[in-house]
Protein backbone atom coordinates (compact mmCIF):
# COMPACT_ATOMS: atom_id res chain seq x y z
CA UNK A 1 0.00 0.00 0.00
CA UNK A 2 1.86 2.61 -1.14
CA UNK A 3 -0.48 5.33 -0.63
CA UNK A 4 -1.83 4.18 2.67
CA UNK A 5 -5.27 4.69 3.54
CA UNK A 6 -7.86 6.64 1.31
CA UNK A 7 -9.75 8.58 3.53
CA UNK A 8 -13.18 10.49 2.88
CA UNK A 9 -13.94 14.14 4.24
CA UNK A 10 -17.56 14.81 4.25
CA UNK A 11 -18.72 18.19 3.12
CA UNK A 12 -19.98 19.16 6.85
CA UNK A 13 -21.30 17.75 10.09
CA UNK A 14 -24.47 17.74 11.79
CA UNK A 15 -25.05 20.79 14.07
CA UNK A 16 -25.50 19.25 17.04
CA UNK A 17 -21.96 17.33 16.63
CA UNK A 18 -19.01 18.10 18.61
CA UNK A 19 -17.99 20.11 15.61
CA UNK A 20 -20.34 22.34 15.34
CA UNK A 21 -19.72 23.09 19.42
CA UNK A 22 -15.90 23.80 18.70
CA UNK A 23 -16.51 25.99 15.61
CA UNK A 24 -19.55 27.33 16.07
CA UNK A 25 -18.09 31.34 15.33
CA UNK A 26 -17.61 30.15 12.14
CA UNK A 27 -20.76 28.56 10.84
CA UNK A 28 -24.20 29.37 9.69
CA UNK A 29 -26.40 27.32 11.73
CA UNK A 30 -29.59 28.80 10.86
CA UNK A 31 -28.97 27.42 7.19
CA UNK A 32 -28.64 24.04 5.45
CA UNK A 33 -26.17 22.77 2.27
CA UNK A 34 -27.46 21.10 -0.49
CA UNK A 35 -28.19 21.08 -4.43
CA UNK A 36 -30.96 23.30 -6.64
CA UNK A 37 -33.18 20.91 -8.23
CA UNK A 38 -31.74 18.85 -11.14
CA UNK A 39 -32.15 16.13 -13.16
CA UNK A 40 -30.91 13.72 -11.03
CA UNK A 41 -33.12 15.33 -7.66
CA UNK A 42 -36.13 16.67 -9.52
CA UNK A 43 -36.58 18.71 -5.93
CA UNK A 44 -33.38 19.07 -5.14
CA UNK A 45 -31.36 17.97 -2.49
CA UNK A 46 -30.91 19.46 1.56
CA UNK A 47 -28.21 17.50 3.04
CA UNK A 48 -29.33 18.82 6.72
CA UNK A 49 -25.93 20.34 7.53
CA UNK A 50 -25.01 23.76 8.55
CA UNK A 51 -22.58 25.36 6.21
CA UNK A 52 -19.01 27.85 6.86
CA UNK A 53 -19.96 31.26 6.32
CA UNK A 54 -17.06 32.29 4.68
CA UNK A 55 -16.53 35.62 6.09
CA UNK A 56 -16.12 34.40 9.46
CA UNK A 57 -13.66 31.60 8.59
CA UNK A 58 -11.25 34.54 6.62
CA UNK A 59 -11.44 36.20 9.86
CA UNK A 60 -10.52 33.30 11.84
CA UNK A 61 -7.50 32.60 9.33
CA UNK A 62 -8.91 29.42 8.00
CA UNK A 63 -8.21 27.44 11.77
CA UNK A 64 -11.36 25.27 11.04
CA UNK A 65 -10.33 24.51 6.97
CA UNK A 66 -6.63 23.81 8.48
CA UNK A 67 -7.22 22.06 11.55
CA UNK A 68 -9.86 19.11 9.53
CA UNK A 69 -6.96 19.10 6.48
CA UNK A 70 -4.37 18.41 8.91
CA UNK A 71 -6.15 16.01 11.54
CA UNK A 72 -7.40 13.63 8.21
CA UNK A 73 -4.21 13.85 6.38
CA UNK A 74 -2.53 12.46 9.47
CA UNK A 75 -3.89 9.00 9.41
CA UNK A 76 -4.03 8.65 5.33
CA UNK A 77 -2.16 9.05 2.38
CA UNK A 78 -5.23 10.23 -0.26
CA UNK A 79 -8.32 12.12 0.83
CA UNK A 80 -11.58 12.60 -1.18
CA UNK A 81 -13.08 16.10 -0.55
CA UNK A 82 -17.09 15.81 -0.64
CA UNK A 83 -18.82 18.07 -2.79
CA UNK A 84 -15.19 19.74 -3.84
CA UNK A 85 -17.15 22.54 -5.45
CA UNK A 86 -18.01 23.73 -1.95
CA UNK A 87 -14.31 25.35 -2.08
CA UNK A 88 -15.83 28.18 -4.53
CA UNK A 89 -19.96 28.27 -3.88
CA UNK A 90 -22.10 26.40 -1.61
CA UNK A 91 -25.73 26.03 -2.48
CA UNK A 92 -27.84 27.63 0.72
CA UNK A 93 -31.23 26.51 1.50
CA UNK A 94 -32.86 28.58 5.01
CA UNK A 95 -33.78 26.41 7.51
CA UNK A 96 -37.47 25.11 6.93
CA UNK A 97 -37.54 26.00 3.29
CA UNK A 98 -37.34 23.66 0.12
CA UNK A 99 -34.31 23.48 -1.85
CA UNK A 100 -35.89 25.80 -4.36
CA UNK A 101 -35.30 28.67 -2.28
CA UNK A 102 -31.98 28.67 -1.56
CA UNK A 103 -28.90 30.22 -3.47
CA UNK A 104 -25.75 29.70 -3.82
CA UNK A 105 -22.73 32.07 -1.61
CA UNK A 106 -19.42 32.48 -3.20
CA UNK A 107 -16.22 31.04 -0.93
CA UNK A 108 -12.77 32.29 -1.31
CA UNK A 109 -11.40 29.30 -3.58
CA UNK A 110 -8.18 30.77 -4.08
CA UNK A 111 -7.00 30.75 -0.50
CA UNK A 112 -8.79 27.67 0.38
CA UNK A 113 -7.37 25.86 -2.70
CA UNK A 114 -3.68 27.31 -1.39
CA UNK A 115 -4.09 26.01 2.04
CA UNK A 116 -5.24 22.59 0.13
CA UNK A 117 -1.95 22.40 -1.72
CA UNK A 118 0.42 23.16 1.26
CA UNK A 119 -1.19 20.65 3.95
CA UNK A 120 -1.45 17.97 1.16
CA UNK A 121 2.75 19.12 0.77
CA UNK A 122 3.23 18.48 4.31
CA UNK A 123 1.72 15.40 4.47
CA UNK A 124 2.66 13.78 1.26
CA UNK A 125 -0.79 13.39 0.44
CA UNK A 126 -3.14 12.82 -3.19
CA UNK A 127 -6.36 15.19 -2.93
CA UNK A 128 -9.31 13.68 -4.80
CA UNK A 129 -12.28 15.78 -6.04
CA UNK A 130 -15.90 14.44 -6.20
CA UNK A 131 -16.57 16.84 -8.80
CA UNK A 132 -20.14 15.30 -9.69
CA UNK A 133 -23.56 16.98 -10.38
CA UNK A 134 -23.71 20.31 -12.24
CA UNK A 135 -20.03 21.44 -12.16
CA UNK A 136 -19.11 24.78 -14.56
CA UNK A 137 -16.11 24.08 -16.59
CA UNK A 138 -14.34 26.64 -15.49
CA UNK A 139 -14.10 25.11 -11.48
CA UNK A 140 -12.72 21.84 -12.95
CA UNK A 141 -9.78 24.08 -14.99
CA UNK A 142 -8.89 25.36 -11.26
CA UNK A 143 -8.94 22.28 -9.82
CA UNK A 144 -6.79 20.71 -12.59
CA UNK A 145 -4.32 23.34 -12.68
CA UNK A 146 -4.32 23.18 -8.56
CA UNK A 147 -3.52 19.58 -9.00
CA UNK A 148 -6.36 18.05 -8.12
CA UNK A 149 -7.58 14.55 -9.26
CA UNK A 150 -11.05 14.76 -11.07
CA UNK A 151 -13.42 12.08 -9.79
CA UNK A 152 -14.61 10.07 -12.91
CA UNK A 153 -17.47 7.83 -12.50
CA UNK A 154 -18.29 5.37 -14.91
CA UNK A 155 -22.18 5.72 -15.10
CA UNK A 156 -21.63 9.31 -15.64
CA UNK A 157 -18.90 9.10 -18.55
CA UNK A 158 -21.18 9.60 -21.65
CA UNK A 159 -20.58 10.68 -25.04
CA UNK A 160 -23.22 13.10 -26.42
CA UNK A 161 -24.86 10.20 -28.41
CA UNK A 162 -25.11 8.64 -24.87
CA UNK A 163 -22.75 5.98 -25.50
CA UNK A 164 -20.18 5.11 -22.85
CA UNK A 165 -16.45 6.96 -23.04
CA UNK A 166 -13.70 4.62 -24.37
CA UNK A 167 -11.18 4.14 -21.51
CA UNK A 168 -8.50 6.24 -23.99
CA UNK A 169 -10.92 9.44 -23.28
CA UNK A 170 -10.86 9.68 -19.62
CA UNK A 171 -8.28 12.38 -18.27
CA UNK A 172 -5.01 11.12 -16.77
CA UNK A 173 -5.17 13.59 -13.64
CA UNK A 174 -8.37 11.78 -12.06
CA UNK A 175 -9.80 8.69 -9.98
CA UNK A 176 -11.88 6.49 -11.80
CA UNK A 177 -14.55 4.33 -10.14
CA UNK A 178 -17.88 2.71 -11.53
CA UNK A 179 -19.80 4.39 -8.97
CA UNK A 180 -20.21 6.02 -5.49
CA UNK A 181 -22.05 5.89 -2.34
CA UNK A 182 -25.33 7.80 -3.67
CA UNK A 183 -25.18 6.11 -6.94
CA UNK A 184 -26.70 2.03 -7.30
CA UNK A 185 -24.28 -0.85 -6.46
CA UNK A 186 -23.28 -2.80 -9.84
CA UNK A 187 -25.27 -5.30 -9.45
CA UNK A 188 -28.13 -2.80 -8.11
CA UNK A 189 -27.41 -1.01 -11.62
CA UNK A 190 -27.91 -3.95 -13.60
CA UNK A 191 -30.88 -5.52 -12.11
CA UNK A 192 -32.72 -1.99 -11.77
CA UNK A 193 -32.92 -2.62 -8.37
CA UNK A 194 -32.63 1.48 -7.38
CA UNK A 195 -35.39 1.99 -9.59
CA UNK A 196 -37.44 -0.05 -7.79
CA UNK A 197 -36.65 1.62 -4.60
CA UNK A 198 -37.03 5.20 -6.03
CA UNK A 199 -40.59 3.75 -7.19
CA UNK A 200 -41.41 2.86 -3.77
CA UNK A 201 -40.18 6.49 -2.24
CA UNK A 202 -43.00 7.86 -4.71
CA UNK A 203 -40.39 9.36 -7.26
CA UNK A 204 -42.41 9.12 -10.33
CA UNK A 205 -45.44 11.06 -10.94
CA UNK A 206 -46.99 7.53 -12.36
CA UNK A 207 -46.26 4.13 -13.69
CA UNK A 208 -45.73 5.24 -17.40
CA UNK A 209 -43.00 7.30 -15.93
CA UNK A 210 -41.29 4.15 -13.74
CA UNK A 211 -41.59 1.98 -17.47
CA UNK A 212 -39.75 4.41 -19.56
CA UNK A 213 -37.30 5.04 -16.97
CA UNK A 214 -36.73 1.51 -17.20
CA UNK A 215 -36.47 1.10 -20.69
CA UNK A 216 -33.87 3.41 -20.86
CA UNK A 217 -32.14 0.97 -18.09
CA UNK A 218 -32.18 -1.49 -20.48
CA UNK A 219 -30.72 0.47 -23.39
CA UNK A 220 -27.97 1.54 -20.85
CA UNK A 221 -27.35 -2.16 -19.99
CA UNK A 222 -26.58 -2.55 -23.80
CA UNK A 223 -24.38 0.13 -24.39
CA UNK A 224 -22.03 -0.85 -21.37
CA UNK A 225 -21.94 -4.54 -23.20
CA UNK A 226 -21.06 -2.29 -26.08
CA UNK A 227 -18.63 -1.03 -24.66
CA UNK A 228 -17.11 -4.05 -23.47
CA UNK A 229 -17.67 -5.60 -26.89
CA UNK A 230 -15.31 -2.86 -28.01
CA UNK A 231 -12.45 -3.00 -25.59
CA UNK A 232 -12.46 -7.24 -26.27
CA UNK A 233 -14.04 -7.70 -23.03
CA UNK A 234 -17.27 -8.93 -22.82
CA UNK A 235 -17.52 -12.43 -21.20
CA UNK A 236 -17.01 -15.44 -23.45
CA UNK A 237 -20.41 -16.37 -24.88
CA UNK A 238 -21.96 -13.19 -24.23
CA UNK A 239 -23.86 -11.22 -26.50
CA UNK A 240 -24.55 -7.55 -25.94
CA UNK A 241 -28.39 -8.16 -25.73
CA UNK A 242 -27.41 -11.34 -23.56
CA UNK A 243 -25.52 -9.57 -21.25
CA UNK A 244 -27.58 -6.93 -20.71
CA UNK A 245 -30.80 -9.67 -19.49
CA UNK A 246 -28.72 -11.68 -17.21
CA UNK A 247 -28.14 -11.05 -13.75
CA UNK A 248 -24.94 -9.39 -12.49
CA UNK A 249 -22.26 -11.95 -12.33
CA UNK A 250 -18.80 -12.34 -10.73
CA UNK A 251 -17.43 -12.05 -14.41
CA UNK A 252 -19.11 -9.36 -15.98
CA UNK A 253 -18.39 -7.52 -12.56
CA UNK A 254 -14.39 -8.03 -13.72
CA UNK A 255 -14.82 -6.98 -17.26
CA UNK A 256 -16.11 -3.68 -16.07
CA UNK A 257 -13.33 -3.26 -13.56
CA UNK A 258 -11.06 -4.25 -16.44
CA UNK A 259 -12.44 -1.79 -18.68
CA UNK A 260 -12.14 1.10 -15.81
CA UNK A 261 -8.67 -0.13 -14.99
CA UNK A 262 -7.57 0.14 -18.88
CA UNK A 263 -8.09 4.06 -18.15
CA UNK A 264 -4.76 6.33 -17.78
CA UNK A 265 -6.38 7.64 -15.03
CA UNK A 266 -3.26 7.61 -12.60
CA UNK A 267 -5.87 5.94 -10.40
CA UNK A 268 -8.83 3.21 -10.44
CA UNK A 269 -10.82 2.33 -7.43
CA UNK A 270 -12.87 -0.99 -6.66
CA UNK A 271 -15.69 -0.79 -4.22
CA UNK A 272 -16.40 -3.52 -2.38
CA UNK A 273 -20.05 -3.49 -2.41
CA UNK A 274 -19.25 -3.97 -5.83
CA UNK A 275 -17.21 -7.19 -5.85
CA UNK A 276 -19.65 -8.58 -3.11
CA UNK A 277 -22.40 -7.87 -5.59
CA UNK A 278 -24.59 -6.13 -2.87
CA UNK A 279 -27.90 -4.77 -4.20
CA UNK A 280 -28.32 -2.21 -1.91
CA UNK A 281 -26.95 0.85 -2.28
CA UNK A 282 -25.73 2.86 0.75
CA UNK A 283 -27.45 5.69 0.70
CA UNK A 284 -30.10 7.36 -1.35
CA UNK A 285 -29.86 11.53 -1.99
CA UNK A 286 -32.73 13.49 -0.81
CA UNK A 287 -33.88 10.89 1.60
CA UNK A 288 -33.37 11.12 5.66
CA UNK A 289 -35.85 9.15 7.12
CA UNK A 290 -37.50 7.29 3.80
CA UNK A 291 -34.50 5.30 3.67
CA UNK A 292 -32.36 3.38 6.04
CA UNK A 293 -29.16 5.72 4.88
CA UNK A 294 -25.61 4.08 5.89
CA UNK A 295 -26.90 1.84 7.41
CA UNK A 296 -26.34 -1.27 5.52
CA UNK A 297 -23.73 -4.47 6.94
CA UNK A 298 -21.55 -6.17 4.06
CA UNK A 299 -23.06 -9.62 3.31
CA UNK A 300 -19.73 -10.81 4.72
CA UNK A 301 -17.60 -10.86 8.22
CA UNK A 302 -13.77 -9.89 7.93
CA UNK A 303 -12.60 -13.10 8.11
CA UNK A 304 -15.04 -14.22 4.89
CA UNK A 305 -13.49 -11.57 3.10
CA UNK A 306 -10.19 -12.84 3.60
CA UNK A 307 -11.12 -16.07 1.78
CA UNK A 308 -13.54 -14.81 -0.63
CA UNK A 309 -12.36 -16.03 -4.58
CA UNK A 310 -13.84 -13.14 -6.25
CA UNK A 311 -11.80 -10.64 -4.08
CA UNK A 312 -8.60 -12.34 -5.14
CA UNK A 313 -9.65 -12.74 -8.48
CA UNK A 314 -10.75 -8.81 -9.24
CA UNK A 315 -7.33 -8.08 -7.84
CA UNK A 316 -5.31 -10.84 -9.89
CA UNK A 317 -6.58 -8.99 -13.09
CA UNK A 318 -5.99 -5.36 -11.65
CA UNK A 319 -2.73 -5.61 -10.73
CA UNK A 320 -2.22 -7.49 -14.06
CA UNK A 321 -3.97 -4.41 -16.26
CA UNK A 322 -2.33 -1.82 -13.86
CA UNK A 323 0.80 -3.07 -12.12
CA UNK A 324 2.11 -1.56 -9.17
CA UNK A 325 4.00 1.25 -9.55
CA UNK A 326 5.95 1.93 -5.88
CA UNK A 327 6.88 0.16 -3.04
Amino acid sequence: MPIGLYLDLALGSDRGGSDAWVYQDVLALGVDTGCPPDAFAPEGQNWELPPVNPERLRASGYRMFIDLLSKNLKHGGALRLDHVMGLFRLFWIPRGLPPSEGAYVRYPAADLLGILALESMRHRAVIVGEDLGTVPDWIRERLADSRVLSYRVLYFERTDQGEWQAPGAYPKQAMAVVGTHDLPTLSGFWAAHDIEVRSQLGRYPDEAARRRVLEDRQRDKVRVSRALRAEGLLPHGSTEESAAEQDMTAELCRAIHAYLARTPSWMMLANLEDVLEEMAQVNVPGTVTQYPNWSRKTSLSLEELRRDPKLRQLASLLRAVRPPTGG
